[in-house]
């Protein structure tokens, strides 16, 4: 197999936007393990031009929770080091009667804080299936603001539940666009696709914190 290029830098923290909002408890338990380990295993990947994380918004915080002033990162492309922006799709657990109520509530919710739109905010219940006409950036949004008693799963696993809902999926222009108006998505929202995701290069928390 032919090894694959990629751009390593390291960056001024300051210049990394982040583009999703952190679940606490993992930043609290990257911290941990950074000040036990002291090393960054995975750099954080984050886009060429624009500067925005793809991957690695616990890490960043973790690191910002440091003192850390510089960032190792991989600078990656759309259509040349990303293939996909990708997603994840909520599944019910094993108690699926008790979610239907629940989830009726969270279509109702979604619906009313989200402005109507062409894409697709799919619900499966079975063989049934319920569709909903969204925009999908404002619904990513509204996600902030609503409880959703489901499972995250990434895209393509394969799915246990008779009961899934399934989010439109972003583009790269959605990014950009949410960047410009300076935009957070919910926690673990997107689920990019990239060998990048692949390569360890450790790098010692305590040379980062010389800079």
């Amino acid at each position: 197999m032919r090894r694959r290029s990629y751009k390593f830098e390291v960056v001024e923290i300051d210049e990394i936007i982040e583009l999703e909002d952190v679940e606490w408890f993992r930043v609290r338990r990257l911290l941990t393990s950074l000040r036990s380990d002291k090393l960054l295993m995975k750099p954080l990947i984050i886009e060429e031009f624009k500067k925005f994380v793809i991957d690695g918004h616990h890490r960043l915080k973790a690191l910002k929770l440091l003192g850390v002033k510089e960032v190792p990162v991989f600078l990656a492309r759309y259509g040349t080091d990303i293939e996909d922006v990708g997603r994840w799709v909520y599944i019910a657990n094993d108690n699926i009667k008790s979610c239907l109520s629940e989830l009726v509530r969270v279509i109702d919710e979604l619906k009313s804080l989200t402005k109507r739109g062409p894409d697709p905010l799919i619900l499966n219940i079975g063989r049934d299936q319920v569709k909903v006409s969204v925009d999908r950036v404002d619904l990513y949004i509204a996600l902030k603001y609503v409880d959703i008693p489901l499972t995250k799963v990434p895209q393509g696993s394969r799915l246990t539940s008779t009961v899934s809902l399934i989010l439109p999926k972003l583009t790269p222009e959605d990014l950009h666009l949410l960047i410009s108006k300076c935009l957070k998505l919910p926690p673990r929202m997107t689920y990019h696709k990239t060998y990048l995701k692949h390569i360890t290069t450790p790098y010692p928390i305590s040379k980062l914190l010389r800079c």
